[in-house]
């Protein structure tokens, strides 16, 4: 299926500004773990309650999105009752130690939850999102995106 890569999503991402490592929140491209240097949707990073949460708010098939909150398609397939992947707060319960956030992401296909940290890298100008199973752990580098268009995802709606 044909996904936008690294070059088309930098079209898409947003204005260069510096971020400080714990400046989380916005729009971000999530990385198709099928496919090197492609992006599979796009997530939120919101506040919920006295923590942080990621949403997926747009989801690409066949390189367009076609799937998003305001449009919710595809749904989970091992979350009971199956919500909407665009309706899913996939990491939750972020809250800083140190200079990073840790919390915990669940996978939409099995609903296993793990342990998770998150923080901007100011170097690469990259979200850095690694899920830990006990010492071990794996990171995804996760670009800066443009918000939606309200007609997309209206963050209000989440208020």
């Amino acid at each position: 299926r044909p996904v936008p890569t690294q070059s088309q999503a930098a079209e898409q991402s947003a204005p260069e500004r510096p971020r400080a490592q714990t400046d989380i929140l916005g729009y971000f491209f999530v990385p198709d773990p099928d496919l090197p240097n492609a992006s599979c949707g796009i997530a939120y990073f919101y506040k919920k309650n006295a923590a942080i949460a990621a949403r997926m708010v747009a989801v690409y098939h066949n390189g367009k999105i076609d799937d998003t909150a305001n449009n919710p398609l595809e749904r989970t397939k091992g979350v009971p009752n199956n919500p909407f992947v665009c309706k899913f707060d996939f990491i939750n319960n972020l809250v800083l130690q140190g200079d990073k956030y840790i919390g915990k992401v669940t996978d939409p296909d099995t609903n296993r939850t793990y342990r998770c940290r998150v923080w901007f890298d100011t170097k690469l100008q990259k979200l850095v999102v690694r899920g830990e199973l006990l010492f071990f752990g794996l990171n995804q580098y996760w670009t800066p995106s443009k918000p939606l268009p309200r007609d997309m995802f209206d963050p209000e709606s989440l208020k």
